[in-house]
Parts: structure tokens; C-alpha cells; sequence
């Protein structure tokens, strides 16, 4: 038989138990709170990374001009100073970006213009690159432009998809090559790196003529945030 102080007694600790108890759930809970706030920061921050780091991702691109383009003429202006504005054969053909699993990305635009023979059976020409994004974060249009060195293969070429080449052509220059460029790529300057196959067999130099390109173009960009 109990007397009142030992039941008092009794309800006391039965209360300061349950109190306990509950303090350190309560405390659990926080520490598990606390817990998911950290996973969940990590996984934002892997996920976005830094201005920094996305900028130095931006710093070079790989894009790849890859198709069959139909002939036409476009006016250049005067590329030779000269005082004449001057033709470019064009030809638009789809635009992929190779850093991106070889993701289509818009068109590319490849126009040749003061085309002169060689004696080796090659042409130097000058080329402008006309890229016109229209998928990614980084959206606009940029143009290059180059003296570029097309020849004949001297060996057969070709690709995965059995597609033959009949020339090479190549481009490089340590100088600033974007003569023009908006939006995303706004204020952008750098060098511009071609290298290319292209197949000439259907091209007789006439209107509605056709090329197939597979030109890649690795582009540097001379500061962080111009693309």
C-alpha cells in the first residue's frame, strides 16, 4: 500500500522521465533536420556549380558543322580591301555541339569566298563561320572568320557512316577571328581552330550544287563570361 508521498513521489519521476523522453526526441529531431538541410545543400551546390566554374566550362567550344549544304551566294562585304564587296559561296548545314553528346544545337553556316587555286591542286580561300545557336543555356549567333587551306585527301577518308571525303581543309590563327556575334555571345572575342572533311564530289562551283561538311571548330574564348 502506497501513502501519498511515495505515490507523489512515484507521479514525479514517472513525469521527469517522460519529460526527458521527449527532450531528446525532440533534440533527435532537430539533429536529423539538421542532417537533411546538409545533404540537400550539397546536392544544390553539386548541382550548381559556381559562376566560376561555369564559366571556365565556357571558356572553349567544340562544335561540329556537319551535313549536306546546297550552294548559294551571299554578299561578304570587302574582305580585301579592295573597295569591292566581295561573295561567298554559302552553305547552312545543321550544327552540333561535341561537349554536349554531339547534341543538335541550331545551324551552322560555312561561306568561302577569294577562292584561288594552287598549284598543288589545293585552294586558300578566306572562310566565315556563321553559328547560329538556338539550343543551350547560351543562346545567339557568332561569326568567325579565317584563311583557310582546302586540298585534295591523298588517301582514302572517311567516316562511321561511309560517307567519303575528297578534301581536307584546315584553319588556325593565335589572333582574334569573331568579326561579329549577339545575344549569349555578345562581346565575344578568340580564336577559332578548323578542322574539317569535306566531300566535293557533286560541286561544280554553281548555284544549287551541293557540299557534305564535317568540320569541327574548337572556338577559345579570351575571358571568362563572354559566352
Amino acid at each position: 500500500m502506497h501513502t501519498a508521498d511515495q505515490t507523489e513521489a512515484t507521479t514525479t519521476a514517472t513525469t521527469e522521465t517522460a519529460t526527458g523522453t521527449t527532450g531528446q526526441k525532440s533534440m533527435w529531431r532537430k539533429i536529423r533536420r539538421m542532417a537533411v538541410a546538409g545533404v540537400m545543400l550539397a546536392a544544390t551546390v553539386s548541382l550548381f556549380p559556381s559562376a566560376t566554374e561555369a564559366n571556365y566550362r565556357d571558356q572553349t567550344r567544340v562544335l561540329n558543322l556537319r551535313g549536306e549544304g546546297v550552294m548559294y551566294l551571299q554578299d561578304m562585304g570587302d574582305l580585301d580591301g579592295d573597295g569591292i564587296s566581295d561573295q561567298g559561296m554559302c552553305f547552312t548545314v545543321p550544327l552540333y555541339d561535341l561537349e554536349r553528346n554531339d547534341r543538335e544545337i541550331g545551324t551552322g553556316t560555312d561561306c568561302l569566298s577569294l577562292v584561288t587555286p594552287s598549284e598543288e591542286g589545293g585552294v586558300a580561300l578566306t572562310g566565315t563561320a556563321i553559328f547560329d545557336v538556338r539550343k543551350g543555356s547560351r543562346r545567339g549567333q557568332l561569326v568567325t572568320r579565317a584563311a583557310t587551306s582546302v586540298r585534295p585527301v591523298l588517301q582514302p577518308t572517311s567516316n562511321a557512316d561511309g560517307r567519303n571525303f575528297t578534301h581536307i581543309t584546315g584553319a588556325n590563327s593565335g589572333e582574334n577571328a569573331v568579326v561579329s556575334s549577339d545575344r549569349g555571345f555578345r562581346n565575344a572575342s578568340g580564336t577559332a581552330r578548323l578542322s574539317g572533311m569535306v566531300d566535293m564530289s557533286s560541286f561544280n562551283g554553281e548555284e544549287g550544287d551541293t557540299i557534305y561538311f564535317d568540320c569541327v571548330f574548337i572556338i577559345e574564348f579570351d575571358a571568362p563570361g563572354t559566352l
